[in-house]
């Protein structure tokens, strides 16, 4: 995703991307089988 396409929602843009890398570096914690 291009954060600078809308820039009045870029910070947000950029927050939620950290969120997900976090999230996908830890799924196999967060995901019980």
């Amino acid at each position: 995703v291009d954060v600078d396409a809308v820039p009045d929602m870029r910070l947000a843009n950029l927050v939620y991307q950290k969120r997900a890398r976090w999230l996908l570096g830890r799924a196999d914690d967060l995901f019980v089988e």
